[in-house]
Parts: C-alpha cells; structure tokens; sequence
C-alpha cells in the first residue's frame, strides 16, 4: 500500500545518472545506510559509464518519462571543463533552453573523489588524475596504488560510514557551489533534496526544464 506523502499517494520516483563506476558506487554506499528519504523517494542509480553518454542516456530516460525527476552526478574534470561543458549543452538542447543543465547536474571539482575523501579528512585536490591523488587514498584509509579497480573500489567505499558521512556533510559546506572553482560542489543540495519531507522541488525543477 501506497504511504500519503503530504497529499501525495507513492513514492517520487528519482533517476540519477551517474557519470561512471565511482559515483554510482559511491551513492549506492550512502543508499546502503540510508542517508536520504526512501520512505518518500524510489531512487535509482544509471551507470552511464563517461560524460559523453550522460546526454544521450538523459535524453533516453528522460523522454521515457518513466521518472518523476532525472538528474545528474558527475566530475567538472579541469580546466576547460570541455566534456563537462558539452554534457550539459546536450541537456539543454534536450529542452531546447539554455542554461537548465544547472538545475539537475550535480558535480564535483575536479572529481567525485573530493567529495569521498572529505568523510576522512579536510582534503582539497588540486587534480582529477589518479596518480596524483592516490596518495591521499594510502594516507587516510590504507589503499596503496588507487587507480579505481573494481577490488580497490569495493575497498574504498566499505570504509564510508554513517558517522563519516555525517563529517563528509560539514566539510562540504566549506566549499564553493561554484562549478568553475577548484574544489567545489553542489552535493549538498542533492542530499537536501532526497531528504525533504516535501517533492516541490520536483514540480519546481520541471518547471523550468519545461518552461
């Protein structure tokens, strides 16, 4: 049976695309110990397996319209952000609108690694390659040689808690929302989203996809 949610009768169903291995793992981590609302949302995670297929499988699963919401978690990469910026082009285009991609892409900079390794440590990275990063990994939980192997992954991602989640969310707030600053993310506001008692943001966010 259905549960009523403020006037609503099931459950909003979010589809987010997730840029590859990592991200989706990564969030299917924080699913796990439920860091957001599945008593109001029926949240599901698409591997898209690099930016260049995130438009196209957007416009796949978003013309289906099999979801209430479609959104997008992705890497900015650096300078010029190049697959980031032709990623969200392809969304808009979607809508035939400019600059609607900023209401459903939700990204870090330069990686989706910042935003894993701030539930061990103040860590700001300077780049999104591997072998430079891999060092932080060693350091804070013991992985030597991280270059996101199906095994260190697995790893990597046991080693997230719900406590260190809850310190994740507080160093997070030290950063920039800004997509063109070094060491930025608007991950807070997709985690505020998926914890609202309250889908508006969804009527919201359609509304301007939608014009």
């Amino acid at each position: 049976m259905a549960v009523p949610i403020l006037g609503h009768t099931r459950k909003k169903r979010v589809c987010i695309i997730c840029e590859g291995f990592e991200e989706k793992e990564y969030l299917e981590r924080l699913q796990s110990f439920g860091a957001w609302q599945e008593r109001y949302y029926d949240v599901v995670l698409v591997n898209a397996k690099s930016i260049s297929n995130i438009g196209p499988r957007y416009q796949d699963i978003y013309m289906n319209d099999n979801y209430d919401v479609v959104l997008v978690f992705c890497d900015t990469d650096t300078v010029p952000y190049d697959g980031y910026n032709s990623m969200k082009k392809k969304i808009d285009m979607v809508h035939g609108r400019s600059s609607v991609a900023a209401e459903i892409v939700f990204f870090a900079n330069p990686c989706v690694l910042q935003i894993v390794l701030l539930h061990f440590a103040d860590v700001r990275l300077q780049s999104n390659q591997k072998n430079k990063n891999n060092k932080y990994i060693e350091e804070l939980v013991g992985i030597k040689h991280y270059q996101a192997h199906e095994e260190q992954r697995a790893a990597l991602m046991e080693k997230i808690t719900k406590q260190n989640y809850k310190e994740m969310l507080e160093r997070v707030k030290e950063l920039s929302d800004q997509d063109t600053v070094i060491n930025s993310t608007n991950f807070l506001k997709l985690i505020g989203y998926l914890n609202s008692r309250s889908p508006k943001w969804i009527d919201q966010i359609n509304k301007v996809l939608e014009g």
